[in-house]
């Protein structure tokens, strides 16, 4: 019994993906951008050494480098009349020919 059940769930799983249909986008729009100058991030993280009943945490210090990222915001509407917002990184000569109409 556990079996056939188990199997129809399988079945209706994959048929709930298979019924799914790849949206087709049809206009994209700009609405907004950003700039994030290149920086550093700082972070800490702690080896735990358990000897006995005592407890040792050693700090440990690290940095993480990002590097210039240029983004867009895009208005996506798809054939099927859905609209959806959705940052993309792009390249500093795309983010410079957006014009944002405010």
């Amino acid at each position: 019994m556990k079996k056939t059940i188990s199997i129809l769930l399988i079945i209706v799983f994959c048929f709930s993906f298979a019924s799914c249909k790849k949206r087709t986008e049809i206009n994209r729009q700009a609405i907004d951008k950003r700039f994030i100058a290149e920086h550093y991030s700082d972070y800490v993280w702690f080896t735990t050494i358990v000897s006995g009943k005592s407890v040792i945490m050693i700090p440990n210090y690290g940095k993480q480098y990002y590097p210039d990222s240029y983004e867009i915001l895009y208005l996506i509407t798809y054939d099927d009349g859905k609209q959806k917002e959705k940052w993309k990184t792009v390249t500093e000569a795309e983010y410079n020919e957006v014009n944002i109409n405010e």
